[in-house]
């Protein structure tokens, strides 16, 4: 594994000091990870669980779900409405 030196202001290095630290990981393992998630931004790579359009999705299924309770649910059907009101 290579080693680098990077300058980074003083801010920023307390911020993601503060934010290892309450995730437990190491400076390297979060700037690491960051700039994971940035390359594969760029790539267009971003995994389903970040992508906004997703969570909506996902989020729009729970709604209907929590709406129609009282009624037996079709998960297939709920789909088919989502898609059809985007």
């Amino acid at each position: 594994m290579a080693k680098v030196m990077v300058s980074i202001p003083d801010e920023v290095l307390k911020d993601l000091d503060a934010e290892a630290k309450a995730g437990g990981y190491t400076r390297s393992a979060l700037l690491t990870e960051g700039a994971r998630r940035l390359l594969r931004e760029r790539k267009g790579l971003i995994p389903l669980r970040d992508r906004p359009e997703v969570n909506e999705a996902v989020e729009g299924i729970k709604r209907m779900a929590r709406e129609d309770r009282a009624q037996d649910w079709d998960s297939t059907a709920a789909l088919r409405q989502l898609r059809a009101s985007h």
